[in-house]
């Protein structure tokens, strides 16, 4: 039985055995030692003295040349020795502006906590307690870092039982402290134990130690294996006879340590589209909008209740000219998070977005039309940020506001230091496991997703007949990825997904709103996707999808008890007595019954690649806790189902109109492309056809939706907006065609993919630059549209050895250009075809009162000002192709 005793802290008290049990730690300081350890201090206080002086003379040298200290270059500094450990390997090819990168002061943030014991000493049971510190490895009379011990309650613990105590027992909790790379080889963790004496003082029995750059290095839950404390003369002794150090105890610990950083956080290129569906959208398209972004400033800050909070605000927009659509370049000024980088993964910002009309050249009573929630979860993988704007209403029509997406780009300054962090040489953070959960919020609900395994997954890589997988699973617009796996086919996880639940108001958790508001909450988060990929080099490659809608898992009947990080351990496989009185388990070790989806054998859907076998996955997931109450009128379902209906009776009117087009086209020129017939004939399987897509696949949810669904407007960097240029950038993304697409020459429908999809695997179709294309175009200001026409290509083996040539499908992009023009891009040679009087642009109506002719002048002169880089002409883009006019003569 192992039970906690209830008194106060217990402190080690001096005494001579005491004194001999941790004699070995000072023993080790020889003569020899203490000499070597005063000529490093001396030499190191040269070498500060020198790069003093040499920063002095710099510094006056700058001031005498009139640069002052804005313009202030580094100084030149010696060349540190080549470490031994991988944490120094990590920082010893960047260099600081001040010193060496391995003897930069770096502020780092430590928390250490206790979650249970146990003793596998000799004896029968021992009352005990422990110690936690960190200090030098060898002793030094001035020790560079040292932190105040942590000594705990004592214990009483029986062999071989382990002590799960009620609450973690916290040692260190986000301590901050300085370090250089340096001495995190030199200094280490300690967690002593301490044998209690009633009649006597107590004793050192047992010790473990743990460099600190061996913390950085592994999972932040670590079992720390306590050996007995032995004298110089003891340990001699065991060597000689070759015995072992026996253990003692084993201390369930979690350490957390990572570097402190200044986030700061550019945001830019937002856009607010009003929902055309909005009562009130009429109304709100006419009047400015304004955008407020609540940024926690620290791990403690709460951006729902405007705690801790940076509070920064946007200009005052107008619509643009004959839309729904505000635009802001940037906000007022960048907001800065300081903390660690899993403190701000675990963070979230709210948007505030408030309209107004215009009066006497002022605002004079905004009013906040929604909200929207946006985690930082994934902000260092993907800078593209979009959600939706939502009111608490009870109405369904009125919930959903507008839509928002956006721009974040962070960047890294390690805390007092001005210049700005290398992502990949300062990415110095312990790994996560599945059983991490040492940065999860206990007091949050979450959402778990538990991937165990894959099975049968196409191979993608040809050399080897395997792949390297990995999952990625989204949902309420955050993305997590799973550790890769390499060279298999049947990858065995075991990895836990959390994601936190987050209203964008905290009333939606009041009863009232239960049948209405949360329930469109929930709904607009979506479904949970769960995607199987190849990890490459150069790219990645999808191995298969599956979804699973919210409905599934909140209806869902089957009931099992779950722990956040999994099903409960089995403790009587662990020879736990039954009977034995048991202490709380903490937060993340109790069982709770939850609604459980059962995703055993799901297949993986999407994969282009040939498989013999039908590859599956297997998970589950579930709500940790459980929600208090059912959702009884659930119906996602039947509004997806209606959706679906309505486009593809779309298709269906759109198919039939494009017939009878081809069918009277056929009558006058029976031999041109555009009398071949749309829709393929099961009488006529060879037959060459021109078909007209409206609608496609979605490759995550397999909803049918609008072609022009796939195109969004991406804001290309400033230096990479000219038409040469995009060209490029769009061509260095490798073409890759689908087996099917290259057999038949038809575009499938489950062929079509948005621009995130292209930029994450790194390579894509014709279309899929196409549709890359003209979204880079959009975000550009230009008038882009996608074109989907046929070409002909030669046959390399035509039938009976004749030459021969084939239809095939073909995407370009076009954009209406002033004065008639059109202008073709071609995205597989990088041409471009300029046709003249292509277009006839509207006629103003003479009618137009004067002002509104002005402000429409002021808003074209705006929108040409913003697209001024593309209208100049470009140095380096590829030679034009003109056409000439029959009708004129011009050229």
């Amino acid at each position: 039985m192992a039970t906690e005793r209830p008194r106060d802290e217990a402190v080690p008290a001096a005494s001579a055995e005491t004194t001999d049990a941790s004699a070995p730690l000072a023993a080790q300081a020889t003569a020899e030692n203490i000499v070597d350890a005063v000529q490093q201090l001396a030499e190191d206080v040269a070498t500060v003295a020198a790069d003093a002086a040499q920063d002095v003379t710099f510094e006056a040298n700058q001031i005498l040349e009139g640069q002052g200290d804005a313009e202030r270059a580094p100084a030149p500094t010696q060349a540190a020795k080549v470490p031994k450990s991988k944490l120094t390997k990590a920082l010893a090819e960047e260099v600081g502006p001040d010193e060496g990168p391995l003897d930069q002061i770096f502020h780092w943030e430590l928390s250490v906590q206790a979650s249970g014991f146990q003793y596998v000493g000799s004896a029968e049971s021992v009352e005990c307690f422990f110690e936690f510190s960190v200090g030098p490895i060898v002793k030094t009379p001035v020790p560079r870092l040292k932190l105040l011990a942590h000594y705990s309650s004592s214990y009483f613990l029986t062999k071989a039982s382990t002590l799960i105590l009620d609450r973690p027992r916290i040692a260190y909790d986000r301590k901050m402290f300085a370090s250089s790379i340096r001495d995190m080889d030199a200094h280490e963790l300690k967690v002593a134990m301490w044998k209690v004496s009633r009649w006597t003082f107590n004793t050192y029995h047992g010790v473990s130690t743990r460099a600190l750059s061996q913390i950085l290095s592994r999972p932040s839950s670590m079992p720390l294996r306590l050996v007995e404390a032995l004298t110089p003369a003891e340990k001699e002794e065991k060597k000689k006879n070759k015995r072992p150090q026996s253990d003692v105890a084993v201390a369930f610990c979690d350490v957390v340590l990572e570097q402190v950083f200044d986030f700061t956080m550019i945001f830019e290129n937002w856009n607010l589209n009003l929902l055309g569906s909005h009562p009130k959208h009429d109304k709100r398209k006419t009047l400015d909008a304004q955008l407020t972004f609540l940024v926690p400033r620290n791990p403690y800050g709460i951006a729902s209740k405007q705690k801790a909070c940076s509070v920064k605000t946007t200009d005052w927009v107008a619509a643009s000219k004959g839309k729904s659509s505000f635009f802001w370049k940037s906000i007022d000024s960048d907001p800065v998070f300081r903390g660690t980088k899993t403190a701000l993964q675990q963070q979230y910002f709210i948007v505030k977005v408030f309209s107004c009309s215009k009066s006497g050249g002022r605002h004079p009573l905004p009013s906040c039309i929604g909200s929207a929630l946006f985690n930082l979860q994934s902000v260092f993988d993907i800078s593209f940020f979009r959600g939706q704007v939502k009111s608490l209403s009870v109405d369904r029509s009125s919930f959903t506001v507008a839509s928002m997406e956006g721009n974040i780009k962070v960047i890294l300054c390690p805390l007092g230091k001005n210049y700005v962090a290398d992502p990949v040489c300062h990415d110095l953070q312990q790994p996560k496991v599945s059983s991490s959960v040492g940065h999860l919020q206990g007091s949050e609900m979450h959402l778990v997703v538990r991937v165990r395994k894959c099975e049968a997954l196409p191979a993608a890589d040809e050399d080897k007949g395997c792949s390297s997988p990995f999952i990625r699973v989204s949902w309420d617009g955050s993305i997590q990825a799973s550790p890769v796996l390499k060279d298999t086919i049947n990858p065995v996880f075991n990895h836990n997904f959390f994601f936190p639940v987050r209203f964008f108001d905290a009333k939606l958790a009041d009863r009232k709103y239960r049948a209405n508001a949360l329930l469109y909450e929930l709904q607009a988060k979506g479904s949970i996707q769960i995607q199987a990929w190849h990890a490459d080099d150069s790219s990645s490659t999808s191995l298969g999808f599956t979804r699973v809608a919210l409905g599934q898992l909140l209806k869902s009947n089957q009931l099992e008890s779950r722990t956040i990080r999994g099903p409960a351990k089995d403790e009587s496989a662990d020879g736990v007595d039954d009977a034995a009185p048991r202490s709380e388990k903490p937060w993340y070790d109790v069982e709770k019954e939850v609604r459980l989806y059962d995703g055993t054998r799901t297949p993986l859907m999407g994969c282009q690649l040939p498989n013999p076998n039908e590859a599956v996955i297997h998970f589950e997931a579930y709500f940790h806790p459980e929600w208090p109450f059912a959702f009884n009128n659930w119906a996602d379902n039947d509004d997806e189902d209606a959706s679906m209906k309505l486009w593809k009776d779309k298709e269906k009117q759109f198919n039939r109109v494009n017939n009878e087009f081809a069918k009277n086209y056929a009558s006058v020129f029976p031999e041109s492309i555009g009398a071949k017939p749309s829709l393929a004939d099961i009488f006529n399987r060879g037959a060459e056809l021109r078909t007209f897509p409206c609608v496609a696949s979605h490759p995550l949810t397999l909803e049918t939706l609008p072609l022009m669904a796939f195109l969004s407007s991406v804001v290309a960097p400033s230096q990479s907006v000219r038409p040469g240029q995009l060209m490029h950038w769009m061509n260095c993304i490798t073409f890759q065609t689908p087996p099917k697409q290259e057999r038949t020459g038809l575009i499938a429908q489950d062929s079509w993919r948005d621009s995130q999809y292209l930029l994450f695997s790194k390579k894509g179709s014709v279309q899929d630059h196409a549709v890359f294309l003209c979204s880079l175009l959009l975000g550009t200001l230009r008038d882009a549209y996608l074109v989907k026409g046929t070409i002909r290509v030669p046959e390399p083996e035509a039938k009976f050895g004749k030459a021969g040539s084939r239809l095939v499908e073909h995407v370009w992009v076009m954009t209406r250009e002033q004065g008639g023009w059109v202008t073709f891009w071609e995205p597989c040679t990088r041409d471009m075809y300029h046709l003249p009087h292509r277009w006839t642009p509207k006629k103003k109506s003479p009618e137009a009162p004067a002002k509104q002719e002005q402000q429409e002048e002021s808003d074209d002169d705006d929108d040409d000002a913003q697209g001024l880089q593309l209208a100049l002409p470009a140095v380096d883009e590829v030679p034009d192709i003109s056409v000439r006019d029959f009708n004129t003569g011009a050229q």
